[in-house]
């Protein structure tokens, strides 16, 4: 008899620890589909690296949210797009610079835009941007803010110093 007492005791016990064991369901993450890049021709060209420039009329860049139907209810957005130290400074690493942002995408809407807006004296270097949807990350990501210029005369360089070389 007691050998059925300690089964029953043993298997409540082990019931007891799988059904309340169970991990509680993930909070459910918001159906939205993030991308980052360079708006083009109603698209965005996904890239982990921009050139740096400043006319909208030639290149405009930043993020999108795609929402898989339009919204019920309104959803806020924030995002933090974090650059290097400002040129000219000595970087260290606490020497980053982080912009805030935030919107609210209304009902009845199914995407929303943002623009990252770059101006002169912008730092050249790694970039990170990280986007938020009623507080839960959607989109984190690293890119290169960098010069086409001074890419185009280093490569330029190269090829004169190839030749030079032949």
């Amino acid at each position: 008899m007691s050998r059925v007492i300690r089964l029953t005791a043993f298997l409540g016990l082990a019931l007891g620890f799988t059904l309340g064991g169970c991990p509680a369901p993930e909070k459910q993450r918001p159906e939205v589909r993030a991308s980052f890049g360079i708006f083009y021709g109603g698209q965005v060209q996904e890239r982990d690296e921009i050139p740096f420039e400043i006319d909208r009329a030639k290149q405009s860049q930043g993020f999108r949210l795609e929402f898989p139907a339009p919204l019920a209810a309104a959803r806020r957005v924030t995002w933090e797009v974090d650059q290097p130290a400002p040129r000219g400074k000595r970087p260290t690493p606490t020497s980053r610079i982080t912009a805030l942002g935030e919107a609210e995408v209304r009902p009845g809407t199914d995407r929303l835009e943002v623009p990252l807006e770059l101006a002169p004296g912008d730092p050249l270097g790694e970039w990170n941007i990280r986007v938020l949807v009623d507080g839960e990350l959607v989109l984190d990501q690293r890119f290169a803010l960098y010069s086409a210029a001074a890419r185009a005369r280093a490569q330029r360089s190269a090829e004169e110093q190839a030749e030079d070389d032949e």
